[in-house]
């Protein structure tokens, strides 16, 4: 039972206009998050789950040397479309996104209790901290999006709950249930790894501050992750080197500038880090430590880091949810304060100025996810015209072959499935432009497809001539997207299909 003077600012007896509030930006914020069919699948999505599906028909797919990851989302996903197969499918595999989103705010929730246990009101601060969080974009965005970053984000936040319990609270267990607590947060950290890479970036900062805390907790947590992820790379260290030439080095390489980064990073994290800094105008309330303060602030900023040093923008507007992760239990605890100091005095002002907050917040998360939802177009059109008419014999050529994979096999085997950018018409391992301009010259698939979004302009060269001479188009779209996820956002999609005579 918590004193007066501790008493929670968040009671409804307390608080009912706050508390009504936040109960109406939960129901909005369930309804953003479940409203599923916002697009057609995107090319990532389609890739994963089709190759989820290809790998449980038995129908081996070199993965590791393009996917920043094992195959272990690529099953789950597989799973989910077997279950719920379909035109359709791509639905199920979101729902499931959502249900892992749900679990990651449970998670985390639980690291910020942790992380205040100390305090007699840990409970209210982790809930305002996971409002926060789950009010970012990067979080919903993630959360109703069939790719590997909510898979990772899961294990992730499950890992910082378990480590955190083995070092912030070791009076409450036993040595040896410790040392069991942190193997179990060194495997979930190892899996994270494994759902996507990018999170490797943590570990060195993670063996820092465990070390801080606890040197036996850093040696347990170094050797569980060190022997799992040394053993994956050593098992496919041949793959993984082909993957660092052709995505790092190649389709990660620099593509925007500075400034492009930071106003990014600004635009989908900095509300909650305009809350963590609000945090330093309660002097003397503050519950943690400064060093608590400075880690959670330097552990928010190694992805972003990333991106600056490489000037890739490509999934930066995914990876700032970890800048987000780490800047909520700041903000959290400084919305609380500002509740408790509105308690103390009765002022109505300070609680209306908490409620208004919250509101922001899920304004900024309708009007920043309507763009990401709509950065790329809806294809369902071209999907549906191609799936009345196919058959096993069918052919197409496509500029986003992962969308035909998806929407077309098995009905269409993958031999006849072909993406232009890996086309080789001659079989001499080059794959270049040439060889798709012969072949459609020589009306080698029954269809061709392109969307202007990955190689404008070899498919503006197909069009000025080359596809005159055994192609008719039977559907255009026009498209005009927000540039969330490129900076190509006009055009048209357009689907050739070889004349009979």
């Amino acid at each position: 039972m918590l004193s007066s003077q501790n008493r929670s600012p968040l009671e409804r007896i307390q608080t009912p206009a706050f508390w009504g509030i936040v109960t109406f930006v939960l129901f909005a914020l369930a309804y953003l998050r479940l409203a599923l069919n916002f697009n057609a699948p995107y090319l990532d999505e389609c890739d994963y789950i089709f190759v989820g599906r290809a790998l449980l028909s038995g129908e081996p797919w070199i993965t590791k040397t393009y996917i920043f990851s094992s195959d272990m989302h690529l099953y789950l996903y597989g799973l989910a479309d077997r279950i719920f197969s379909g035109e359709h499918s791509y639905l199920a595999a979101r729902a499931f996104a959502v249900i892992m989103g749900a679990a990651s705010l449970w998670f985390f929730y639980s690291f910020v209790r942790n992380l205040y246990a100390a305090h007699t009101d840990s409970r209210r601060i982790a809930e305002l901290a996971a409002l926060l969080l789950a009010l970012t974009v990067p979080h919903v965005f993630i959360s109703q999006f069939a790719t590997y970053d909510v898979v990772c984000f899961m294990f992730f936040a499950a890992s910082l709950w378990l480590l955190s319990a083995s070092v912030l609270n070791p009076r409450e267990t036993s040595s040896q249930k410790q040392a069991l607590i942190m193997c179990a947060g060194a495997v979930l950290y190892a899996l994270a790894v494994l759902a996507k890479y990018v999170v490797i970036a943590y570990v060195p900062l993670l063996f820092v501050a465990l070390l801080l805390k606890n040197r036996r907790a850093a040696l347990i947590f170094m050797l569980v992750v060190t022997t799992m992820l040394g053993g994956y790379v050593f098992f496919y260290r041949v793959e993984l080197l082909q993957l660092y030439h052709n995505q790092i080095l190649g389709t990660h390489k620099a593509n925007a500038t500075l400034w492009n980064i930071l106003s990014t990073a600004l635009e989908y994290c900095g509300f909650t880090a305009l809350l963590a800094v609000a945090l330093f105008f309660f002097k003397k309330e503050k519950v943690l430590s400064a060093w608590y303060y400075g880690t959670l602030v330097l552990f928010a900023t190694p992805l972003v880091a990333y991106h600056v040093r490489s000037q890739d923008v490509i999934s930066l507007y995914k990876h700032v949810v970890y800048a987000c992760c780490f800047l909520a239990p700041i903000a959290g605890e400084a919305l609380y304060l500002l509740l408790r100091r509105a308690a103390d005095r009765d002022n109505d002002w300070l609680r209306a100025l908490a409620a208004a907050l919250v509101v922001v917040a899920c304004g900024l998360l309708w009007w920043q996810l309507r763009k990401v939802q709509t950065a790329y177009p809806n294809t369902d059109a071209v999907t549906q015209l191609v799936r009345s008419n196919m058959s096993a014999q069918t052919t197409i050529l496509s500029e986003d072959a992962y969308l035909f994979r998806y929407a077309c096999f098995p009905t269409i085997p993958t031999k006849n499935l072909e993406e232009m950018t890996w086309y080789d018409n001659n079989h001499d391992g080059k794959r270049e432009a040439q060889d798709v301009i012969d072949a459609v010259w020589d009306g080698k698939f029954e269809y061709v497809y392109l969307n202007g979004l990955i190689l404008r302009e070899l498919g503006d060269e197909l069009k000025r001539g080359v596809l005159k001479n055994r192609y008719e188009c039977i559907l255009t779209i026009p498209f005009h997207n927000s540039t969330v996820m490129n900076p190509i956002n006009t055009g048209f999609l357009s689907l050739y299909r070889r004349r009979t005579k």
